[in-house]
């Protein structure tokens, strides 16, 4: 089975995330990456 890269990667971020990996996360996105959270929290913006 061939897996697509970028769905490897989705996969790595959703593990680190879920096991509060924060230097594997952090490690996974790009430092100019923009957020965008829709809501009306303290986060959101």
């Amino acid at each position: 089975m061939v897996v697509d890269a970028n769905a490897l990667l989705v996969r790595r971020l959703y593990e680190a995330s879920h096991s509060r990996d924060m230097e594997t996360l952090a490690s996974l996105i790009a430092e100019d990456a923009v957020w965008h959270v829709p809501s009306s929290t303290l986060i959101s913006g």
